[in-house]
């Protein structure tokens, strides 16, 4: 009984979030899908024209778009490196003998 009491609790207070969210651009109608879209309602902080210029430079670079559009991670060979060859080459040229043989010891174990 409190859950579903809870639930209706929640359920209403969602949907007046929500009804007062879309009250600006949506209005009420008696159509097949219940609502009317008045864009010219809503502010927006951009123009037509600004969003479409922002689409076309971020569609300019195909590779970057592809991976962008599908909200998937970027390859390894797409991300900028942080280090230059020469740090990473001084890293490499710095490890103590020491640390040497304790990553032999990590990474080359039963070779």
């Amino acid at each position: 009984m409190k859950v579903t009491i809870s639930s209706a609790a929640i359920a209403l207070t969602l949907g007046a979030l929500s009804s007062t969210a879309h009250a600006d651009t949506f209005h009420n109608t008696n159509t097949e899908i219940g609502y009317e879209v008045h864009i010219s309602d809503s502010q927006s902080g951009k123009t037509s024209e600004q969003v479409r210029q922002e689409l076309v430079a971020a569609k300019s670079n195909k590779r970057e778009w592809f991976f962008t559009n599908l909200n998937a991670a970027k390859p390894g060979w797409m991300v900028p490196t942080e280090k230059t060859r020469e740090q990473v080459a001084k890293e490499r040229d710095s490890i103590t003998p020491e640390e040497r043989a304790r990553l032999d010891e990590i990474y080359n174990t039963g070779a």
